[in-house]
């Protein structure tokens, strides 16, 4: 979170400037462009309806280099380089638009497989990051990548992998079953990335859309909520000659939305003539929201446009079907007026815990919640009496109240972190509370607050910031048992985000000594964890391996396949960042980094360092120390 609305705007400002009217591009063949100048080779631009990253970097001379900049929705402050994450959806606004590496041809359709939302300089993996890959591994390895990734950190890189623009791997496209935009497309939507699927359809221009992405645009659209846009695509699309059940279904959502009951219950007597029976469902919420049926239906499984109408009737989802919705459809009843506070919080919390929503979002829902002002101003006991969403918006709207001081702060942030029930809990009520955490201070009155925060800011890679409430640990440390056992206990994160060793009581040795109490065998699987991942990040371990196996039961995790570990190594030796990136997200899949095995874990974390992403290696090795309770 490193860019403000305000200079994002600007951004937007200079990259009209400088980019203009994309008007024709001309193709330079390739025996032309091998003997041309740089000058004679510059091409001009396409024009389409707005500035956007189209096609990868690598290319100079479109606009300058300080022109790009990312909109997110909740931004903190220090450099990508200082801890800062993109946004949950990674949703850039008006990147800058490098030049092609693509040629494109004399009709000016350029290359879609291309196309992305991220380069190198806002998150992006590079126009060059399947170099040396082939289409024919490629594809089906991407095809594979699990719609289920709980993990923050996977689920962050996965979102860098699909919306970053770069040259195709190598090989020849089959048409739309091999097509890698449209399974981007496909797990972006999955994956609840909406704003970044949002993004990256604007950049695929109109007339090159099929109708897979004319139906994933208005999808997105959707979710997103944004109906009108929706439906004027879809009027669009039929107004083309569409007639498909799909654009059917659609057209009378879009009806129904604009009021135009007669027209949506003629619609729905020509589906039901044509239906065989997989459109019921939406045929009777169809009815029930046109006035031609009193009951609502109860829906198993809701597609966008029967979540919608659903949302419009004020319908409550059942339970079973809460859980069978997917990512997305998190988002969009998160951010639907229609749905009520208690219900939109809850839904709000599974979505921030999966990483598909902004925890802004969830803030600015707990402070909608009404709370008594006599309750609020004992917000300790009634914290302590109260529970579900109400607690929680209670300990939110304490923390961020003008007159809450640092320690009544410090106390609701450590009292939410330690509610939360599972690592995934945990790791979404930092980001909660990530911009509070950032603002304050150490000091000796908040000694016993260290350890909470230090884990805290490391979970969310804000390292510089954990290293100072660490010192303020070593300072207390003689004075306060709490800041003492802080020192130890934060010692396995500082060593793996990289940190110089903690100079006081600071080794593995001291580590284990301080937890002996532990139960012995979750103490030597925590052991194992911390001496597996911190040689693997270069940092090696006293230990003797002997030892390790000897008194540790790896047995119960899945032993990861073989053939996919060496195909990791082989990535990463040969540096195909993008296949490497997309192994690692096979190999750890929905268990994460925190239920894999611990060989591969370590064989991720290697590969991700050999390609230079060493930041992202530390932050999976302190996501799996988190959930194995070190």
């Amino acid at each position: 979170m490193i860019v403000s609305r305000a200079d994002a705007l600007l951004a937007r400002s200079a990259l009209a400037a400088a980019v203009g009217c994309l008007a024709a591009l001309v193709a330079v063949s390739t025996a032309a462009a091998q003997g041309a100048s740089a000058e004679d080779s510059e091409q001009a631009p396409t024009a389409f309806n707005r500035p956007v990253n189209l096609l990868p970097d690598g290319s100079a001379g479109l606009i300058p280099d300080d022109a790009t900049k990312i909109l997110q929705p909740d931004p903190l402050p220090d450099s990508l380089n200082d801890g800062s994450r993109l946004a949950p959806g990674l949703e850039p606004a008006e990147p800058k638009r490098p030049a092609s590496e693509i040629e494109v041809n004399r009709l000016g359709t350029i290359d879609l497989e291309a196309v992305g939302t991220l380069d190198s300089g806002n998150g992006g993996l590079g126009s060059d990051m399947w170099r040396g890959s082939k289409r024919r591994v490629v594809v089906p390895l991407m095809s594979r990548l699990s719609d289920q990734i709980a993990s923050p950190s996977l689920r962050e890189l996965a979102g860098r992998l699909l919306l970053s623009a770069a040259v195709p791997p190598e090989g020849q496209g089959r048409g739309e079953a091999d097509s890698l935009l449209q399974l981007r497309i496909e797990h972006l939507a999955a994956l609840g990335q909406i704003e970044g699927l949002e993004e990256l359809l604007r950049v695929v221009p109109e007339r090159n859309a099929d109708e897979a992405i004319q139906r994933a645009r208005v999808e997105a659209y959707l979710l997103a909520g944004n109906a009108d846009q929706a439906c004027r695509s879809v009027r669009n699309v039929v107004g083309q000659g569409e007639q498909g059940l799909y654009w059917q279904k659609a057209l009378v959502f879009c009806q129904i939305h604009a009021g135009e009951m007669a027209g949506a219950a003629l619609g729905v007597g020509l589906l039901r003539e044509q239906s065989s029976g997989d459109e019921d469902s939406f045929i009777a919420l169809a009815e029930a929201a046109s006035g031609g049926a009193s009951d609502i239906p109860v829906i198993g499984n809701p597609s966008v446009f029967e979540l919608s109408i659903l949302q419009r009737l004020d319908a409550s989802l059942t339970d079973e079907t809460a859980q069978e919705i997917h990512p997305g459809m998190l988002f969009a009843m998160a951010r639907s007026p229609d749905l009520d506070l208690e219900r939109r919080i809850e839904v709000a919390e599974e979505a921030v815990a999966l990483g598909v929503l902004p925890a802004a979002d969830l803030g600015r829902l707990y402070s909608q919640f009404e709370i008594a002002e006599a309750d609020l101003a004992a917000f300790r006991s009634r914290a302590a009496e109260w529970d579900g969403s109400r607690a929680r918006a209670l300990r939110y709207q304490a923390a961020m109240a003008d007159a809450a001081s640092p320690k009544d702060q410090a106390d609701m942030i450590a009292a939410a972190l330690d509610a939360a029930p599972s690592p995934q809990d945990y790791l979404a009520v930092a980001r909660l509370y990530e911009p509070l955490l950032l603002i304050l201070q150490p000091a000796a009155e908040l000694s016993d607050f260290t350890d909470t925060a230090g884990q805290a800011l490391f979970a969310l890679g804000r390292f510089k910031q954990a290293e100072a409430w660490m010192a303020l640990a070593r300072q207390e440390a003689m004075k306060t048992p709490t800041a003492a056992a802080a020192v130890t206990s934060l010692w396995p994160y500082a060593r793996l985000a990289g940190l110089p060793t903690v100079p006081w009581d600071g080794d593995l040795n001291a580590w284990i000594s301080a937890n002996q109490g532990e139960d012995p065998s979750a103490l030597s699987s925590r052991v194992a964890l911390l001496q597996i991942t911190l040689r693997a990040l270069g940092g090696g371990g006293p230990l003797d391996w002997s030892e390790i196996a000897a008194s540790t039961d790896e047995t119960a995790t899945e032993v990861p396949d073989a053939s996919m570990l060496f195909a990791l190594e082989g990535a990463s030796g040969s540096g195909r960042l993008g296949e490497t990136v997309l192994l690692s997200l096979l190999v750890l899949g929905k268990a994460g980094p925190g239920g894999s095995h611990l060989l591969a874990l370590e064989r991720v974390l290697t590969a991700l360092s050999n390609v230079g992403l060493e930041r992202e290696a530390r932050l999976l090795a302190i996501e799996a120390a988190l959930a194995r309770g070190v």
